[in-house]
């Protein structure tokens, strides 16, 4: 068989089961105590749902990402065709914010629970669930949720922590996503390289260094590049 010499950018494994499926990770937020933990469900009708989670609440896919497969029931009738697939597919969680007060935060886990190097982004998402916009975004109460977490879940390497704020300012976590995420390169434009940190950590062993990180805003954008002189690139 061949060996290679190289090093594969993986994240902590037990940490990568757990992101699978948001039930699973819901399950570990209970063991621990979590504050940042957002009510699931496994199972209810529309009325006893309603009466735990509020209206409106969500359906959301237990194995998904970028928003996909979200369904926001405002009144029965958003319930009942996908009421079947409570528990094994879906799970009911309350709905947390506005579409204003979501963040998402890159750390870069050392396998021993600290957090490395933090960048954090308030943003607004597009259509397909991924960021549109984002502005470098900073709150102590937000590094310390990522910390606790970083210390209960032990990344290793490049790790993407998405959140909303509630309106009293608490942090519930969306989801953890144990790799590099799609804003790697604006994250980059800000100071904050993702690769680079790759490099030191897994070739070189050393601990990637604080970044001096830039403040402002990115925007994401859709660019045509035409050639007229042949069909091909």
């Amino acid at each position: 068989m061949a060996t290679f010499d190289c090093q594969v950018v993986l994240n902590n494994q037990e940490l990568i089961d757990l992101s699978k499926d948001k039930w699973a990770m819901d399950q570990a937020l209970v063991a621990l105590g979590d504050t940042s933990r957002i009510p699931s469900l496994l199972s209810g009708d529309f009325r006893s749902l309603t009466a735990a989670l509020g209206l409106p609440f969500l359906l959301k896919p237990r194995r998904s990402y970028a928003s996909k497969g979200l369904v926001w029931v405002r009144e029965e009738r958003d319930f009942t065709p996908h009421a079947a697939l409570l528990g094994d597919y879906l799970m009911a969680q309350p709905i947390i914010g506005s579409a204003a007060d979501e963040f998402t935060v890159a750390a870069f886990g050392d396998g021993s629970g600290d957090t490395g190097p933090i960048i954090a982004f308030q943003r607004k998402l597009a259509s397909d669930g991924s960021t549109a916009k984002a502005w470098v975004y900073q709150d102590d109460s937000l590094d310390q949720v990522v910390g606790r977490l970083c210390r209960a879940f032990k990344p290793v390497g490049p790790t993407n922590l998405q959140f909303r704020r509630g309106i009293d300012g608490s942090w519930s976590l969306l989801e953890i996503n144990p790799r590099i995420s799609s804003t790697s390169s604006i994250r980059r434009a800000f100071g904050y390289n993702e690769a680079a940190m790759c490099l030191d950590h897994y070739l070189d062993g050393k601990a990637p260094g604080r970044p001096t990180l830039r403040s402002g805003f990115a925007v994401r954008y859709i660019e045509d590049f035409i050639v007229y002189d042949r069909d091909h690139f």
